[in-house]
């Protein structure tokens, strides 16, 4: 008679029960972002109020062909590592049919169910008999299963999987929620570590570019440049004294010389040192891109202005600029220039903005620039505003001894970027390179050993049949030379010992010949043979 009575109070009861549950449920996924503690205080509670022995929730592993049950309640701890190590398989499961099916489902006794995976239950020493399956599915995509595993009062009812399908979603939001947020935490990981490897080359390059500037410095100052002959010393001494100063600066000599590495020192060695050092050849401008060259353009000032471009005179701002071969550029230009040299400012191509440039004017020429403004070729007011300080470099041939000092210069310079373990010159090629004038100075004797380190063996010193045929030729030629005058020395003190001997025999070429250890034969071929004639005393 009682049951009537308490049976509605009790259900309400666990009806309220039940949505206190989800709304536990509810609010610790939002205040929880560890899936494994959620699991660990909510699992308990849905195993309560289900009345079940034991729950379990399992999430598909790739590719999706098993099972793996990764959150447990009510099992032996003892036996968790061997569930998450064991993988259920999906064709021979009841999980792995509700997972491809989507649908829940209560089997009253799983011992009638072709599909029960009994491998576990003997493996632990479990025995399932009902089974409340409901897939975990987030949209349209399932991603793993929760199982409430014998009901220990009854059978299951509407209620319960009413209660399973709302706490399986909330399960599943929760599992795609850190999901996500362990995503986020791998990636913020990443990015933090890429962060870091990006902030440590940044700092390995600006500790290579502090290197590479210091060594760049370092390799063009005077001291650095090879050469001890007293023309380049006079040269030095003179540079130095444009170092301090934003003084324009005419180099002259000629090709090879090393103009451009003089500018360098200049620039590198001045005030200048901390901006940007920009060299130019003139002579390789097209003359209807030198404007556009040197001044800059923009957008649309002639056909190819595709987008706005900087030219030499912005590039070079706070820096140094350093034209080459000045001579060569168009009488137009020079004009602009000069313009330019007065205030600092210019006018790109196409472009009615006056822009302005703070730099240094280096200028070098292997033409006679004096020359080329006495006959018209060049302006004779640029000529005197760029020759403010004038650089004169002398030709190799003036450089008496620097010959064997660059040569081996070059020579560590190859070996060091070849590894031919190639250290030393031959004496008798080394007297051949002392005794070629090279008419293409510094750069010529580059070239020469570059080329004969090229074929020569490695770890043998370089020799004489290894250089170019030209300095061969100039080798076998000099050889002539020296062995014609030889032989004219040679012939002109044998005709003064024969012309000594007649005088004092007083022309008897019997005793000529005695005191000359000649036959009167041979002496009388000699005499022949220079024309000699002792009455005039000379050659005739």
């Amino acid at each position: 008679m009682s049951t009537p009575v308490f049976q509605p109070k009790q259900r309400a009861y666990e009806s309220s029960e039940r949505l206190r549950v989800l709304l536990d449920l509810s609010l610790a996924l939002y205040r929880c972002v560890d899936l494994h503690c959620l699991m660990r205080d909510t699992l308990p509670k849905v195993r309560q109020i289900l009345n079940v022995e034991a729950v379990s929730i399992m999430i598909a592993d790739t590719p999706e062909n098993f099972l793996q049950v990764v959150w447990n309640e009510n099992l032996p701890e003892a036996l968790d590592d061997f569930l998450k190590k064991t993988r259920i398989p999906m064709e021979r499961s009841i999980a792995g049919s509700v997972f491809k099916s989507r649908c829940g489902e209560v089997i009253a006794d799983v011992r009638q169910d072709s599909r029960h995976y009994a491998y576990l239950d003997q493996t632990l020493g479990f025995q399932t008999r009902s089974l409340l399956a409901i897939p975990l599915v987030s949209e349209d995509h399932a991603v793993g299963v929760l199982e409430c595993i014998n009901k220990t009062d009854g059978a299951f009812e509407p209620a319960d999987v009413e209660l399973g399908e709302a706490v399986a979603g909330i399960l599943c939001l929760a599992i795609q929620r850190a999901t996500l947020f362990e995503d986020l935490k791998k990636r913020n990981v990443q990015l933090q570590n890429l962060v870091d490897s990006c902030n440590r080359k940044i700092l390995e390059i600006e500790s290579e570019k502090e290197r590479l500037s210091r060594e760049l410095q370092g390799r063009h100052q005077f001291q650095s440049i090879i050469g001890s002959s007293e023309a380049m010393l006079r040269v030095f001494e003179h540079a130095r004294h444009a170092l301090n100063s934003d003084i324009t600066v005419l180099i002259q000599g000629e090709t090879g010389t090393g103009k451009e590495l003089i500018a360098r020192c200049l620039h590198y060695e001045g005030l200048r040192r901390d901006g940007p050092f920009v060299a130019e050849n003139c002579a390789t401008i097209p003359e209807n891109l030198f404007a556009s060259e040197l001044f800059g353009h923009v957008k649309g000032a002639f056909s190819g202005a595709v987008r706005d471009r900087k030219g030499l005179l912005e590039t070079a701002h706070n820096g140094t600029l350093f034209l080459d071969e000045v001579a060569d550029m168009p009488m137009d230009v020079q004009k602009s220039l000069l313009r330019t040299l007065e205030d600092g400012s210019f006018r790109p191509v196409g472009s009615n903005e006056t822009r302005r440039s703070d730099f240094r004017l280096i200028t070098a020429t292997h033409k006679d620039l004096q020359k080329e403004v006495d006959e018209g070729r060049f302006r004779q007011d640029l000529y005197y505003r760029i020759s403010v300080f004038r650089i004169d470099m002398p030709p190799f041939r003036e450089r008496y001894g620097d010959v064997p000092l660059l040569a081996l210069h070059f020579l560590k310079e190859f070996d060091q970027k070849y590894c031919k373990n190639i250290s030393s010159i031959d004496t008798e090629a080394l007297e051949l390179l002392n005794s070629y004038p090279f008419p293409g100075n510094v750069r010529e004797l580059r070239n020469e050993i570059e080329g004969a380190y090229a074929v020569a063996d490695a770890g043998r010193p370089l020799m004489k049949k290894h250089f170019s045929p030209k300095l061969l030729a100039f080798a076998k030629t000099t050889t002539q030379k020296r062995s014609q005058k030889l032989k004219e020395c040679l012939e002109t003190v044998e005709c003064n010992l024969i012309l000594e001997a007649l005088q004092s025999s007083k022309g008897n070429q019997t005793q000529a010949a005695a005191m000359l250890g000649l036959s009167r034969y041979g002496l009388a071929k000699k005499i022949r043979r220079y024309k000699l004639s002792f009455e005039k005393g000379k050659h005739r």
